[in-house]
């Protein structure tokens, strides 16, 4: 008999200090890690959920809490979010000993429709124009009972697809999931809300019902993308921005700006409409075009690029940004026309305070 010893490979995620404190043993945590939450890229949330499951008293290997990534405009960026399934609303509602069973889904007609939007191609990494068909129920409803005060009751709360399905990022795309199930979807969604309407002290939203929204601080309801507004232009005292950008800027070697650059930025300082002359990741000096993130919303590209062109003082730059980031807007005009609009607008407006201010000092060119 050949006896070799057994090879086990590390967990996908480091194993966070203190989680064996919790409870949390290499063993498990390769389970969380690699079989029960095998998306996460966050190992705190996963530490997060170990808590959640225990305090609640659940199980954590039949996944009663997801971890959902979703968009955060307030971050810039996608993050983890800890969420209840499906199953820990129907645990909970039977833990009650109320719960008196329910009837099976009913569904509105079926609604074929073309969605539009950007989206990132797997294969390029780029982002590009796409459409999807999809073949959905308008409605769905599913009846839940309770026994109130013995007698077996019925709670149903109707959804529409159109209100309940998870988008790409802020178009109006469905994501891969709403795409391939749009049925099996919406029977979720309306499950939870009829089990919360009849079970309202235990109900909470779910992950089903959150998966790729948006979330803020309060969350606002998904919303289409040709929704955004302008910011409105805040005053910054020029040192601040100046000292930021050498906050930023600092290097790995030095830790601290050299005196050079610390001349360079009291000179960047001076004057009330001092502007950030450099990106502080890519060194890019001056106008340049601004990339769309993974899943970024238009509305906050668009606030990137106005922040970026306010900070300018003559008119050719403002006009260089915008040629700079001519196919992002190109594309802008084709997918949220109403958003294109409102970011002209605020431009113009910009252009004619640089021309308002250069002709009080007399400096207005023909």
């Amino acid at each position: 008999m050949n006896d070799k010893a057994l090879t086990v490979s590390a967990p996908r995620l480091a194993m966070p200090v203190g989680a064996e404190a919790r409870g949390i043993s290499p063993e498990l945590w390769r389970i969380l890690t690699d079989a029960i939450f095998p998306n996460a890229r966050e190992a705190d949330k996963i530490v997060l959920a170990f808590e959640w499951c225990r305090h609640r008293q659940l199980d954590i290997m039949k996944r009663p809490v997801n971890i959902v990534p979703m968009w955060s405009s307030e971050l810039g960026r996608m993050s983890e979010q800890l969420w209840p399934s499906i199953g820990e609303v129907e645990i909970t509602a039977s833990r009650t000993k109320e719960w008196a069973g329910m009837d099976e889904p009913k569904f509105g007609p079926d609604v074929t429709k073309t969605f539009e939007g950007r989206r990132k191609d797997k294969k390029s990494g780029r982002w590009e124009p796409h459409k999807i068909e999809v073949t959905y129920p308008e409605w769905c409803s599913v009846t839940v009972y309770r026994l109130v005060g013995g007698q077996r009751c019925a709670f149903t709360e109707p959804v529409w697809w159109t209100e309940a399905y998870a988008r790409v990022g802020g178009t109006e795309l469905p994501n891969d999931m709403w795409t391939k199930r749009p049925k099996g979807q919406l029977v979720k969604v309306a499950k939870a809300f009829s089990l919360r309407a009849a079970f309202p002290e235990e109900g909470d939203t779910t992950s089903e019902e959150m998966e790729g929204q948006t979330i803020d601080a309060p969350p606002p309801p998904p919303a289409p993308a040709d929704n955004w507004t302008p910011p409105a232009q805040i005053a910054q005292a020029p040192r601040k921005i100046a000292q930021d950008r050498a906050d930023t800027a600092q290097t790995a070697q030095t830790g601290e700006p050299d005196e050079s650059e610390r001349e360079e930025l009291d000179r960047a300082g001076e004057g009330e409409d001092a502007p950030l002359d450099h990106d502080p990741e890519t060194g890019e000096v001056g106008p340049r075009e601004l990339p769309i993130g993974d899943e970024e919303p238009w509305r906050d590209w668009c606030t990137r690029l106005l922040k970026e062109i306010r900070e300018e003082t003559a008119l050719e730059e403002v006009a260089a940004w915008v040629k700079a980031n001519g196919k992002n807007l190109e594309t802008l005009t084709k997918e949220a026309p109403k958003i294109k609009a409102s970011l002209e607008a605020a431009i113009g407006r910009h252009r004619q305070e640089i021309t308002r201010q250069q002709q009080e000092h007399g400096e207005a060119r023909p």
